[in-house]
């Protein structure tokens, strides 16, 4: 019998661990056993040569052996150039070393990567509040604790982005909560007796986000909190509920969980209770129990506002900004027309970029509910349905009040002013609210933006590096970021960022960095722009790829010195006027431009024009970059000529109403969709008229004759008052004289077609 069990014991396979576990002995300080288990790694775990890697090499760097966890990750990055948990482990290495600026790119590159991760996010915290971006150290730290309330160090965190925005009692109850997870935590003692001794450092609050400056409005327009509503008549649960709802915010006990569901238990039918265990569950860091509780109450009473209304709200905050917007429009479709519901489904809108669905409702709410904060919505949403005049006048009313920085929207308000014109109003407000603020990224980004626009190149090229936080594809490698020093015999990589024409028009900078004899670049371009600037640049290493985050392609690449990304290019060498290229660099293919010459031909009598009328998206202010088709009548009928579209995407119903209004338009789809066709078509073209698109970068990188019809103020690549882009001499811009004049825009476009090419027929 004995040898039967030992033998059974001996047989016994072996124990194996999760990643989870192996990470709670690292935080747990028991490095021995966490070393060892990583050794015994379950073989499920997804890319477990990586993971297992990557928990070594935390252990070395929680054993202060730096050296050993810097090759850890270097050689995972090796085999996977993208693997997120590798850039975490260099930023905490890159962090201990005082080197902020490089631990904050590659902690941006693993939360956007890996939204939703804890670490990620509480690690980009840290770095946002080292370079002193409290703003967003603020946003990353509470999306990091609505992941893991249990996380001390980001609660500690918090509390300091708190105190540096002036929040004072916010911050020391961030503080509170550390000391309660762990009441020895003497970071947290330190800063809660700095704060007790009203030594802490205090700046006006405000919300300085760019992206969605109504931000700091939801929390006033949305029923986040876990009080009973006023408005619902008493029911016998209420006194429970006041009662679980009085713990303090942050890590809950198992009891006040067990009483929640207790209650749900004996009150199964009430919606409102319901909506509030959900919000209570969110709270404590549980948002799928939340949803799970909203999703059984809707499948027995799909009929419920209040529910349908609650489960909205909840997956706006997730964020699943389509199914809030579907719960809450179901919400309005049961009769709950009220403030909260149109307001949420106004965010959910707007967080869409569906800017024009949301205005209506924003007027609505303004008109039946009238009030400082619902104005303040209104405006932005005027704002980025590119009505700056409206908004303006809103933010005016504001102003006279002096609620405009109180209510956080003071960055709007100065981009409506920028849009009008008022360039130098902007740049002051930008200024105040950056001593305020602090090192905010995004506003800085935004007046780099003014002084690019106004060609202060050297201030713009150094402000435009904050963009990455923007970038939801920033990317960052493993390995020096190249800052103008010498490069002979070196190998750098450039890494594709940003959009089509972006890419075509930051490469106009790669003559400058051959110039600079490296041994070898690499150019990491999107695929549907790499076969024409390969042929352009022949000295460099064209890859096309999806510019994602998993950086396959660079697998292949050996012994790379530097990297840089393309959009800081110009930072190095377009800081004056003078330094921009003088000539054309995009090169077509020739034989296909002969190809696209005779297909032209064979329409008619030139010359032959080029036109596109649709330009960017809502985000990117469509509303003043887009025009019908059919007003372009003046222009294509100004002297004999054969006109074809240029424009991307589905154009049949465009065609049909340019045809209704005269204009005959011919329309190659192959020539658009593939873009080395279409740099060969715009080749072949005699000129181009087009609004602000990709169609302006490719028709000047290739020298053909341009016009742009502008907004009255355009984006910064086009310039506030010059006549012709910098980046394309060939490239002239024509402005409306009044927001939203095409009519009269298109009038100047016709004389200047008229004045460039009758010569040429009367010849």
């Amino acid at each position: 019998m004995l040898k039967q069990l030992l033998g059974k014991l001996i047989t016994r396979p072996p124990r194996h661990w999760t990643e989870t576990e192996i990470r709670d002995l690292i935080a747990a300080g028991d490095f021995d056993k966490a070393r060892n288990a990583s050794e015994a790694l379950h073989p499920d775990t997804p890319d477990i040569k990586q993971v297992q890697m990557c928990l070594k090499a935390e252990i070395a760097f929680r054993t202060h052996d730096d050296a050993s966890a810097e090759a850890f990750y270097s050689q995972v990055l090796k085999q996977a150039p993208g693997f997120s948990d590798a850039h975490h482990g260099l930023s905490l290495l890159m962090h201990s070393r005082g080197e902020y600026e490089s631990a904050f790119q590659h902690a941006l590159f693993a939360s956007n990567a890996a939204p939703t991760e804890s670490r990620y996010l509480a690690q980009l915290g840290l770095c946002h509040i080292c370079l002193g971006n409290f703003a967003q150290a603020e946003e990353s730290l509470q999306r990091a604790l609505r992941q893991a309330p249990n996380d001390k160090a980001s609660w500690n965190n918090l509390g300091i982005a708190l105190l540096s925005k002036g929040r004072n009692t916010e911050a020391r109850a961030c503080f509170i909560n550390a000391l309660k997870l762990d009441p020895e935590f003497n970071q947290a003692l330190q800063n809660l007796a700095q704060l007790n001794t009203d030594t802490a450092p205090s700046v006006q609050a405000g919300d300085p986000s760019l992206t969605d400056p109504g931000d700091a409005l939801e929390d006033r327009t949305s029923p986040k909190g876990l009080a009973i509503d006023p408005t619902q008549p008493p029911q016998p649960w209420h006194d429970e509920w006041r009662r679980i709802a009085s713990v303090p915010w942050g890590p809950g006990s198992d009891e006040v969980i067990s009483a929640t569901e207790t209650l749900l238990l004996n009150h199964a039918d009430d919606a409102e209770l319901a909506v509030l265990a959900n919000r209570l569950y969110r709270r404590r860091g549980d948002a799928d129990s939340g949803l799970a509780v909203l999703h059984a109450f809707l499948i027995h009473h799909p009929d419920s506002a209040v529910a349908h209304e609650g489960m909205g709200n909840a997956l706006l905050e997730r964020p699943d900004y389509p199914g809030a917007e579907r719960h809450l429009k179901r919400a309005l479709e049961l009769g709950s027309r009220h403030q909260d519901v149109l307001q949420a489904l106004r965010s959910a809108l707007m967080k869409q970029g569906r800017f024009a669905e949301a205005l209506p409702i924003a007027q609505e709410c303004q008109a039946r509910w009238p009030s400082d904060i619902n104005l303040a919505l209104l405006a932005l949403a005027y704002n980025h349905n590119c009505d700056y005049a409206e908004a303006i006048t809103c933010f005016d009313e504001l102003e006279a009040k002096d609620l405009v920085s109180r209510l956080g929207v003071k960055s709007a308000y100065a981009l409506c002013l920028s849009y009008t014109g008022r360039v130098k109003e902007a740049l002051a407000i930008f200024d105040e609210q950056i001593g305020l603020l602090g090192n905010t990224g995004q506003l800085r980004l935004a007046k780099a933006a003014m002084h690019l626009l106004t060609e202060d190149f050297g201030a713009g090229w150094d402000g435009y590096r904050h963009r990455q936080l923007g970038l939801s594809n920033y990317r960052v490698l493993p390995v020096p970021e190249w800052q103008g020093e010498d490069l002979k015999g070196k190998t750098i990589v450039v890494l594709a960022e940003q959009g089509l024409g972006d890419q075509v028009m930051f490469a106009s900078c790669l003559p400058d960095l051959l110039a600079r004899k490296p041994a070898r670049v690499v150019l990491e371009a999107i695929s549907r722009v790499a076969p024409t600037l390969a042929r352009s640049f022949p000295e460099c290493e064209v890859i096309g790829s999806r510019q994602d985050s998993k950086l396959e392609w660079l697998r292949d690449i050996e012994n790379v010195d530097c990297f840089v990304p393309l959009g800081d290019l110009p930072r190095h060498f377009r800081r004056t006027i003078d330094s921009f290229p003088r000539q054309p660099y995009l090169k077509p293919d020739s034989a296909r431009v002969r190809h696209w010459r005779s297909r032209l031909e064979r329409l008619g009598a030139g010359p032959y024009f080029g036109t596109s009328w649709r330009g960017g998206t809502e985000p990117t202010r469509s509303a003043i970059r887009t025009l019908s088709p059919s007003l372009l009548k003046p222009l294509t009928c100004a002297l004999p000529s054969q006109w074809v579209s240029l424009q991307y995407g589905d154009v049949r119903e465009e065609l049909a109403l340019a045809q209704q209004a005269g204009i005959t338009l011919t329309h190659w789809s192959s020539a658009i969709a593939d873009l080395d066709e279409f740099a060969a078509l715009i080749a072949a073209l005699d000129g181009v008229f087009t609004v602000c698109n990709t169609t302006v970068h490719y028709a000047g990188a290739v020298g053909q004759k341009t016009w742009v019809l502008a907004p009255t103020v355009p984006e910064w690549r086009y310039g506030l008052t010059n006549r012709n882009m910098p980046w394309y001499p060939h490239v002239q811009v024509l402005r409306q004289p009044k927001p939203h004049d095409w009519e009269t825009l298109v009038a100047q476009a016709a004389l200047c077609l008229v004045d460039e090419y009758r010569p040429l027929l009367v010849t």
